[in-house]
């Protein structure tokens, strides 16, 4: 599982980041991309500087992560741009991946927060 948050209010509400870096990453749009790893903790991988470098930042992830254009589930809060950039990205470069989009709901949508995705593949 990879996401990308655009708001980390809640993040800082929970006590999960200090309230500085929140306000910090608002002011200067930067994207969390990260990953849930094996413990269920939420590690961060890149801190991209828009939409833009988030996508190719979730791109390059991909790819560390040794996908080879297996099926991919992006949820999204609002961002249908992100999915279909990235639905693009991944798609030049394996154009059998199977990649479906589907908003968020309940307590994704309470961590994703506005715009931000959460991004499920298979290998």
């Amino acid at each position: 599982l990879l996401f990308v948050l655009a708001k980390i209010d809640n993040l800082v509400k929970n006590g999960r980041v200090s309230k500085l870096l929140g306000k910090v990453i608002g002011l200067l749009n930067i994207r969390m991309v990260g990953r849930a790893s094996l413990d269920g903790q939420l590690e961060l991988l890149q801190k991209a500087r828009g939409q833009k470098k988030a996508v190719l930042a979730v791109v390059e992830e991909l790819e560390k992560a040794g996908y080879k254009g297996g099926r991919i589930t992006i949820a999204h809060r609002n961002n249908t741009k992100i999915c279909q950039q990235i639905s693009e990205k991944v798609k030049a470069v394996y154009p059998d991946a199977e990649i479906k989009t589907v908003p968020t709901s309940g307590l994704c949508s309470f961590y994703a927060e506005e715009e931000g995705i959460l991004l499920g593949y298979e290998c």
